[in-house]
């Protein structure tokens, strides 16, 4: 069961949820779900600009700040995950887009264009090989990627920094709703629940009953 709609933020962060609730697997996604966004950046680097960018922001004759291929997508995720939800999609906006842009760019001009394409592709095979381990070493599931392609790139990258916010116990309310949810959608996917039966009340419940 995946998420119904690109437009559906609680039902997409379920669906995500849903497969990482182990805590040493969600560190895992922390770190190498940026870095797969981040090697994506550095191969669209290669994209001609669209403007030319001021000399003194050039890094051996690079660009620091480029209206290329990788503004244009780091601009998109910016304005999808405002759509989505204003306060995460602002943080992530401020955050970890200019980081990400920034860093891809510096790289890229640091390296050189002959090297950075490969350092990028062994980071990239490495970070997906990681998740992968995760979710099978602590989630005992098969990654989110295979039933849902799109959401999987579209979504997670937001999704990994909000992990840092609960963390920290931003929005409480939220992530208990949607770990509630998760439960349940895991419940369903393991064949313990019907989708529409409720998930088995706590031993605490049923002692208060």
């Amino acid at each position: 069961m995946g998420p119904k709609g690109l437009h559906d933020f609680e039902g997409m962060l379920t669906f995500y949820y849903s497969y990482h609730m182990d805590q040493l697997n969600q560190v895992i996604h922390m770190v190498f779900i940026p870095a797969i966004l981040w090697t994506a950046l550095i191969w669209l680097c290669y994209t001609p600009p669209l403007l030319e960018s001021p000399a003194d922001l050039e890094i051996n004759g690079h660009p620091l700040v480029s209206l290329n291929g990788a503004f244009v997508v780091i601009v998109s995720y910016c304005m999808y995950y405002i759509y989505l939800d204003r306060p995460f999609g602002l943080a992530w906006t401020v955050i970890a887009a200019p980081t990400l842009y920034l860093f891809a760019n510096a790289f890229f001009a640091a390296v050189g264009r002959e090297l950075a394409w490969k350092y990028a592709v062994a980071i990239h095979i490495s970070s997906w090989a990681a998740q992968g381990i995760g979710q099978g070493l602590f989630e005992k599931r098969a990654p989110e990627l295979l039933q849902s392609i799109v959401q999987s790139f579209l979504v997670a990258p937001l999704f990994a920094f909000m992990e840092i916010a609960f963390a920290g116990g931003y929005r409480r309310s939220l992530q208990k709703r949607v770990h509630a949810r998760a439960m349940r959608e895991r419940g369903i996917l393991n064949g313990r629940l019907s989708p529409k039966s409720s998930p088995p009340a706590s031993p605490a419940r049923t002692r208060r009953r």
